[in-house]
This record gives C-alpha cells, sequence and structure tokens, in this order.
C-alpha cells in the first residue's frame, strides 16, 4: 500500500496513505511519543479511555489507537524517532 511522507527538512513528520476500506472517509490522526507503551495503555484505560487498535509491531516501534472518555482517538507510538 503506497505511503507518502510529510517532510520537516529531512525528518519524517508525518504520512498518508490511500483510504482503506474503500468508502472510509478522510481523516487525521494525531500520534503521541511515548516511553512504555503498556504503561500508557493501561493509564489511559484507568483514565475512562479504551484501546481501540493495538498495540501492533511495526518494525521500528510499536504503535496503538485509544478513544478518550469523550470519544476522541488518538495514537501513541513507543519506539525510534528521527532527530
Amino acid at each position: 500500500m503506497p505511503y507518502w511522507s510529510i517532510k520537516n527538512g529531512e525528518a519524517n513528520n508525518g504520512g498518508m496513505r490511500e483510504l482503506s476500506p474503500p468508502g472510509m472517509p478522510p481523516s487525521w490522526l494525531v500520534y503521541f511519543g511515548v516511553q512504555d507503551i503498556d504503561a500508557t495503555l493501561a493509564k489511559a484505560g484507568e483514565l475512562g479511555g479504551e484501546t481501540m487498535f493495538g498495540p501492533q509491531d511495526i518494525g521500528i516501534a510499536k504503535i496503538a489507537v485509544v478513544k478518550d472518555p469523550q470519544g476522541a482517538t488518538f495514537a501513541v507510538y513507543d519506539g525510534q524517532y528521527e532527530p
């Protein structure tokens, strides 16, 4: 699946891919860097959040998607960062 990087100088600052599955509305998903994804997901659960996806190992990191108590979604990223 194609993936296009959004660059800030030489560093990746975001990315885009084709919609999947077809018919899914376009959306943005903010990622927050964390040092311990399991502890972060546990704390989110304690505070009323819900893990929607993951944690998933993507090679350079583990990612997960969380829904907060008001229904907003965001992702957490535990892995390598570019300088």
